[in-house]
């Protein structure tokens, strides 16, 4: 269960958390998004990931990098607008990102999503 008061890391998520889904877009083939699954307010959310950079530390804190990072909303059952000013939406897609390439450092799993998903998205209608 998600804790309003408490900062995610990568270390909270796991996945039961978000998936890979492929989407068809116009009819130009499969992209790979994130859908966020788990019990947290922005639960049902499809996102993508854009530019990603590795910050070097700062120097009161010379053992950790930033991870930078943008990302394209795609579907979601609440407001665009909402979720774009919400600073605990953006810090949990942080956590999500820490998780995959994480996870893809230690599984050797450098592929986003899956070729032969069925995980597929329809186009939202508006």
């Amino acid at each position: 269960m998600y804790d309003h008061d408490k900062k995610v890391t990568a270390d909270d998520i796991n996945y039961d958390d978000y998936r890979f889904v492929e989407k068809v877009i116009h009819g130009e083939g499969e992209t790979s998004y994130v859908q966020l699954i788990g019990e947290t307010p922005w639960s049902g959310t499809v996102f993508q990931y854009g530019n990603l950079r590795l910050l070097a530390p700062q120097e009161n804190d010379a053992e950790h990098a930033t991870l930078a990072f943008s990302y394209r909303i795609i579907d979601s059952p609440l407001r665009k607008e909402s979720l774009e000013e919400n600073t605990a939406f953006k810090n949990y897609l942080g956590a999500v990102l820490e998780h995959i390439l994480t996870d893809a450092l230690e599984t050797g799993e450098y592929n986003i999503g899956s070729n032969d998903s069925d995980d597929n998205i329809e186009e939202p209608t508006s």
